[in-house]
């Protein structure tokens, strides 16, 4: 009697943790194994780029309007790298640091690089627009930008513009585009660049990469900044990769011995080479005296 009522306090026992076993197995969060037994990773802008489809009327959601020509595929466009992102119009580039708050879809930026001379009118709106954005709506093919201060632009309707994801190219063959500054030569040596601690007129602002904004070859000006200054110059590109700058202008006189060494070494330049996602310029001996890297690229 006693041994049968031992038995059934067992059995009842048993029944229970394997109750309590299951239930805890089925709460588990599953572990992270590399497998792809995960949850999705947060969607980001990092390392993505887009392509216009239209403004869209933010109210109606519906299309007001499209930029011509709307079928050439690197027109109107947008990529997003590690700190900055580019857009790029009819004829011109505009660049941009960055900070993003995904929580609140909120876009901030640090600074504005702009070239885009002799644009159309729908480039120039596209940039406006671009340029002037400060919320999100991000999805894994679709990206929503939305501005509520420049609604006077069209008509004053609220509005957003909205982009479909494109692959990133694997190789960058052409010269156009936004270029980071990866090493130059300085004291005579190629030396890797990295952002300075302390500017030197002391204001505690400066970029965190030093880079050029070279458009469509047909045009004569680009613009870039240092860490410390935006500058302006002419190009011409010549026959068998050759290029030459001149006229270099900045906004102020401060500047360090990374600023001075690229404005030299920037006007030294007489001819460039694409390989591998780097832009090499080169002095008059073949030496590389400056390589950049595509901006799609610092990821």
């Amino acid at each position: 009697m006693i041994i049968n009522l031992i038995l059934s306090v067992l059995k009842k026992s048993t029944v229970v943790i394997l109750c309590m076993l299951l239930i805890g197995i089925s709460c588990e969060k599953p572990e992270n194994n590399g497998n792809g037994n995960k949850e999705p990773a947060p969607l980001t802008l990092q390392g993505t780029e887009w392509k216009l489809v239209g403004i869209f009327d933010a109210e109606a959601d519906t299309l007001i309007k499209e930029l011509e020509p709307k079928d050439v595929e690197p027109y109107y466009t947008l990529a997003f790298s590690a700190d900055g992102y580019s857009s790029r119009s009819t004829i011109g580039f505009a660049y941009r640091h960055y900070e993003a708050d995904y929580k609140a879809s909120c876009l901030y930026f640090l600074s504005t690089l702009l070239n885009y001379r002799n644009e159309t009118a729908g480039g120039k709106l596209y940039h406006d627009i671009v340029l002037s954005s400060r919320y999100f709506s991000l999805q894994s093919n679709e990206l929503k930008l939305y501005n509520d201060n420049m609604s006077y632009l069209l008509n004053n309707q609220t509005y957003y513009l909205l982009f479909n994801r494109v692959e990133s190219p694997q190789e960058i063959s052409s010269i156009c585009g936004v270029w980071l500054v990866k090493a130059l030569r300085k004291s005579g040596e190629l030396i890797t660049i990295n952002s300075p601690i302390n500017p030197p007129d002391g204001s505690g602002r400066f970029a965190p990469n030093i880079v050029i904004l070279i458009p469509d070859t047909t045009q004569s000006g680009t613009v870039g900044c240092t860490f410390y200054n935006t500058f302006s110059t002419e190009f011409e590109i010549k026959e068998g990769q050759q290029i030459r700058f001149k006229g270099y202008g900045s906004t102020r006189s401060a500047e360090d011995d990374c600023g001075w060494a690229f404005k030299e070494n920037l006007l030294s330049t007489v001819k460039f080479n694409i390989s591998n996602n780097e832009l090499v310029f080169m002095d008059s001996l073949n030496n590389p005296i400056i390589i950049f890297i595509n901006h799609l690229n610092k990821n």
